[in-house]
């Protein structure tokens, strides 16, 4: 019995349809499962301690009840002003909207130099802030960021305990 090489495939041809659809199935159309950006806003405002600049505070954004996110962190220059413009959160802009709980405490540079590289300490930084500030269970500090970003003030005593 002789075949021509057409007729050898023909019971193949008949698997075609099922194996594009179990492929085309697995390759998907092009979309993304990635949830959408959270709705998020620039914040900016000043560290102040008995009403004189704080220099060089590390000021932590902490995500609490319902807000979603990472929160953010930056540290405050030689006129006490911070702003944080981007977060740990993918495709976010600044922190997600919501409730956080403020830490601020003496900035302490990460070991990894390409880290630290981020942010810039300026001179003067303030060496000692009330530990109460530092404590995310304790600290008095909250901000609420809603739609259009935020600018806080966040006034310290040096005789907080």
């Amino acid at each position: 019995m002789t075949m021509s090489s057409g007729s050898a495939f023909r019971p193949f041809l008949c698997l075609t349809p099922l194996l594009s659809g179990v492929l085309f199935g697995l390759v998907g159309c092009g979309g993304s499962s990635a949830p959408p950006p959270l709705p998020s806003a620039v914040v900016e405002g000043k560290v102040l301690m008995d009403g004189k600049p704080v220099i060089g505070a590390q000021v932590v954004f902490v995500p609490v009840e319902t807000t979603k996110g990472f929160g953010g962190m930056t540290v405050s220059d030689a006129e006490g002003a911070f702003k944080i413009e981007r977060s740990g959160a993918p495709g976010v802009t600044g922190l997600p909207l919501g409730k956080y709980r403020v830490t601020v405490e003496p900035y302490h540079p990460p070991e990894d130099p390409t880290l630290a590289a981020e942010f810039v300490v300026p001179a003067g930084a303030t060496k000692s802030i009330p530990a109460v500030y530092a404590a995310r269970d304790r600290t008095p500090l909250d901000a609420m960021v809603a739609a259009g970003g935020g600018t806080f003030t966040f006034e310290l005593n040096s005789k907080a305990r």
